[in-house]
């Protein structure tokens, strides 16, 4: 099944845009989502603390043991924009190519990595730390991405330093994800708005 491109609002103003479907998905996405810092003992808390470079330092570090101890193609640390009010302040984001590494084992090796990094004795800090794996079925850039076909479904990085990234994860209830349902992605993910006015 195609995936539907979308309609852009004005081609002169707006770049061009590559939906490239992966017939063959050999990517995988592990996706590890943290919530803010919280102090075990607020009331013991020093007004000087900084919780949220403490999770930046930590992530990282995280982030880095990851990719040279379990077969990681790629990775990085995104931080939310909106940090005085996000959700997940920080999300670790791993790619592995299932054809060389089991995603079970990946996401099992991520998991325990994650909470013996952040164990709260150590840090004195808690935050929930939610992981998931997605395999890869699109991608969608702007500008579009010249890919030989050998290259379809390697790791493909911005073209700039200073690319931005806006990653959406949803859930669809079951009965929801029906054919029709699937075809307007665009709409329902706001996909076509970011497209249209970005």
């Amino acid at each position: 099944q195609q995936l539907p491109t979308p309609e852009t609002a004005d081609p002169s103003q707006v770049g061009p845009l590559s939906v490239l479907e992966v017939s063959d998905p050999k990517i995988c996405i592990l996706a590890h989502l943290m919530s803010p810092l919280e102090p075990i003992d607020p009331l013991l808390e020093s007004p000087l603390a900084h919780p949220l470079m403490k999770q930046r330092a930590v992530a990282s570090e995280l982030l880095n043991e990851v990719q040279q101890g379990n077969n990681a193609v790629g990775g990085m640390l995104l931080a939310n924009m909106e940090r005085s009010s996000a959700e997940f302040p920080f999300i670790a984001y791993y790619v592995i190519n299932t054809t060389q590494t089991d995603p079970a084992m990946f996401y099992t090796g991520v998991r325990g990595a994650s909470l013996s990094k952040f164990e709260p004795k150590n840090t004195r800090y808690t935050a929930a730390h939610t992981l998931d794996l997605y395999s890869e079925v699109a991608s969608i850039c702007r500008p579009p991405l010249a890919l030989a076909p050998n290259e379809i479904g390697s790791v493909k990085k911005g073209q700039t330093p200073s690319t931005g990234y806006i990653i959406s994860v949803y859930k669809v209830y079951e009965g929801d994800d029906g054919e029709r349902f699937e075809r307007n992605w665009l709409y329902w993910t706001g996909a076509r708005m970011i497209y249209r006015y970005k």
